[in-house]
């Protein structure tokens, strides 16, 4: 217990090697115990897989949210493989059949988690995006209402960060070429309930995404919104952050010339 709640508290402060350290004590200190609590260990491993992930580790939090989502299929824990799904999701897009695997996956946990809740329209959300950037044509032509069903879904439990999480899964889905009008909109909205919501993943992102439009329109305020995005990306600690600003950072210069 005391394990996982300095994992916890050591990812607050974006001590993120640190907090997968704890984590995987928590785990070990779980299966020293003569009857461990199945439950426990399904959270502590989400726990893991997520530390795993903001150090740095894709492969290691993989094969954790996998045995993550083991487990949860063996208790019938609904919301346990709905939160390994969103996790997975969250690695970024695999190709071939891991892609496949991650899209079985998310699938198979909407349709275990019926009840309205902010787990199961996020679940819709990462759905949706992975549809739509699995490039397959029947897939692109679902992705749409799957997106559409999440943001109804968040509007109508009133949760900004949850609805903000929506939206970017409906701008993905209407991303086609010429498209950065009709997105420019779902962005500001995004933008607007990140900030509400202190989620700072989400505000980041959205101020990429506002930056990817504006430019496409011709717009050279996007260059501010894009610097703006390296400098929250960078503030968020993580290896995937600190990656996004780096590679954000480097596009911009190209844009400007600057080889």
């Amino acid at each position: 217990r005391w394990s996982g709640l300095a994992a916890r508290e050591a990812a607050a402060r974006l001590a993120f090697e640190d907090a997968r350290d704890h984590a995987e004590r928590a785990v070990a200190a779980l299966d020293l115990v003569e009857q461990p609590d199945a439950a426990a260990r399904l959270e502590l491993l989400g726990d893991l897989a997520e530390a795993r992930a903001l150090a740095g580790d894709g492969r290691g939090a993989r094969a954790t949210h996998l045995e993550a989502a083991a487990l949860a299929r063996r208790l019938g824990h609904d919301a346990g493989l709905a939160r390994v799904a969103v996790g997975i999701h969250a690695l970024g897009a695999p190709t071939g059949s891991a892609r496949d695997q991650q899209l079985a996956l998310l699938s198979e946990a909407a349709a275990m988690a019926d009840r309205p809740t902010p787990l199961r329209a996020r679940v819709l959300a990462c759905l949706a995006r992975e549809l739509h950037h699995s490039w397959e044509e029947a897939n692109l032509a679902r992705a749409p209402a799957v997106a559409e069903e999440a943001v109804a879904l968040a509007r109508e439990l009133d949760d900004p960060a949850t609805l903000s999480f929506t939206l970017l899964a409906l701008h993905d889905a209407r991303w086609r070429p010429g498209s950065a009008g009709e997105r420019l909109p779902v962005v500001e909205e995004m933008l607007a309930l990140a900030a509400t919501a202190g989620d700072r993943e989400l505000l980041a992102q959205a101020r990429l995404l506002r930056a990817v439009a504006l430019v496409e329109l011709g717009d050279r305020s996007g260059l501010a919104d894009l610097e703006e995005y390296c400098r929250l990306a960078g503030e968020l600690g993580h290896a995937s952050g600190r990656w996004g600003a780096l590679s954000r950072r480097a596009a911009a210069a190209g844009l400007a010339g600057r080889l």
